[in-house]
């Protein structure tokens, strides 16, 4: 193999894939490597992460000389090219790589080719969905908020994906509050988890522009009934990662239908009225609550006996139901502020121990369900 590529192309290349690989050897020192696979006019650079079972190919404009591939340590090659500028040349023999630039050659060891793990070439088998790049990372920004730590791998460690009747619905729980969006689509019915942090680092990798990300399933062996993986693809970079095969609550069960109370505030003031009292709602017997009233006024309130009380009132607009009573966790509540800055919301209730959903008025799907913490008596 003998390419010839611009110093910038690979140096990014590199730390765009860098957070998909093994760089610190913890499950197979093999994956601490990258395939660098020389074609006819462009080259494939591919990175593999053995606890998410996830892969990514970045395929890169170069002058191929000599096609052939070559297995080389990721850091390694990552800490010469950052001294490098102008064209870089990379050469494989017998004995290892040589990397050349200017007046410069480095000799690295190389590792068969063959000891890597062996990755399908072609990696959508059926397009699920299509949306726009950006559509992608605003509903990955606005659900990821919701869902739990990466262990233990459940449900509330992921994010949902669920495909039905032309719309893409996409979720995120940690069981005491739910983020959800939605987006037009029409391809396959599908209901998929992906890991949250994988999710948020494709999210990443994405444009924010209107270039199409392509999502679909790959799989799991020459069974086409049985899909256990989930790839996609966006310009030049294309992956998969594994499917959480855990069950998934009935989430529609969980977004309230029948709310009567429509408060609509600005959601920065708000914030920070939150933000004011949370001082003594963090004590701890303040139980990390914060009092919601709302009629003519939003009130926020906090109380702990060991500190006192605080409080801080907004002007509101209350355009329908009874008045506001309910308390809610201050830190979740402004998890979901923090959202819509610049806009304002609705917040939609009905009586104390009944969930409050928060929606956008920037005329998108953005909803936030939060369940109540019982107000004392």
């Amino acid at each position: 193999m003998k390419i010839t590529i611009e110093t910038n192309e690979l140096r990014n290349t590199l730390k765009a894939i860098k957070p998909f690989i093994n760089n610190k050897g913890r499950t197979l020192p093999i994956l601490e490597n990258i395939v660098i696979d020389a074609g006819q006019t462009r080259v494939a650079i591919t990175g593999y992460e053995w606890d998410t079972g996830t892969a990514i190919r970045f395929t890169v404009d170069a002058v191929c000389h000599e096609s052939g591939s070559c297995l080389v340590n990721h850091k390694g090659l990552s800490d010469i090219i950052s001294k490098a500028d102008g064209l870089i040349t990379i050469v494989t023999n017998e004995s290892g790589v040589s990397v050349e630039f200017d007046s410069t050659t480095f000799k690295l060891k190389t590792k068969p080719v063959a000891e890597y793990p062996i990755l399908p070439d072609a990696w959508i088998k059926d397009i699920a969905f299509t949306i726009t790049t950006k559509d992608f990372t605003d509903a990955v920004n606005h659900v990821s908020v919701a869902t739990g730590d990466r262990m233990p791998r459940n449900f509330t460690s992921g994010i949902l994906f669920e495909q039905s009747d032309s719309v893409l619905h996409v979720l995120g729980t940690d069981g005491r509050r739910m983020h959800h969006m939605t987006l037009p689509s029409a391809e396959l019915a599908l209901s998929i988890l992906i890991e949250t942090e994988t999710v948020k680092r494709i999210a990443k990798l994405a444009p924010k522009s209107s270039d199409e990300m392509r999502f679909g399933l790959i799989a799991k062996s020459d069974d086409a009934d049985v899909n256990s993986h989930f790839a996609w693809e966006v310009g030049n970079v294309q992956g998969f990662t594994i499917i959480l095969d855990t069950p998934y609550p009935e989430w529609r069960k969980v977004i309230p239908d029948r709310l009567t109370g429509i408060i609509q505030v600005d959601a920065d003031k708000l914030a920070k009225s939150v933000d004011r009292v949370s001082p003594i709602a963090k004590e701890h017997d303040g139980r990390d609550m914060i009092r919601l009233h709302g009629n003519g006024m939003m009130t926020v309130s906090a109380s702990a006996e060991s500190r006192g009380t605080g409080q801080a009132s907004i002007d509101c607009n209350h355009i329908a139901g009874d008045d506001l009573l309910v308390g809610l966790n201050y830190l979740y509540f402004l998890d979901i502020l923090k959202l819509h800055k610049g806009e304002s919301v609705t917040v939609n209730y009905q009586g104390e121990l009944d969930p409050i959903l928060v929606r956008s008025t920037a005329g998108d799907s953005r909803e936030s369900i939060l369940m109540p913490v019982r107000l004392d008596k």
